[in-house]
């Protein structure tokens, strides 16, 4: 978690920063880079942890508002909601729990 902490957040700062500044040209979107620079730390972890742990992970949530627009990511066993105006509970993440069939299988590949 802590690595996580202090490396997620400055790599998606400055990729979203350069996807802002390139708008127009990219094949990019807001999920897509999320999806890349979650992954790319997710790698950089087993790698830096993989010869000193047997296990390392984390979970993460990460909502992007940008004009009216809101993309949520969702990694592990985190949960979003989002209260509406009438104070109903809107979830914004899907679990991940090993009871699930899909989440059961990816355990078991991994």
């Amino acid at each position: 978690a802590d690595y996580v902490k202090a490396h997620l957040p400055e790599a998606l700062k400055q990729q979203l920063q350069a996807y802002e500044r390139e708008k127009k040209d990219s094949p990019l979107s807001y999920p897509a880079i999320l999806e890349q620079r979650i992954l790319a730390v997710d790698r950089d972890m087993v790698e830096k942890f993989s010869a000193t742990h047997d296990e390392a992970g984390t979970t993460c949530l990460i909502a992007l508002l940008s004009d009216r627009e809101l993309t949520v990511a969702n990694v592990g066993d985190s949960r979003g909601v989002l209260c509406d105006k009438d104070g109903n509970a809107v979830a914004l993440s899907h679990d991940h729990k090993p009871y699930q069939l899909k989440e059961r299988k990816r355990i078991k590949r991994a």
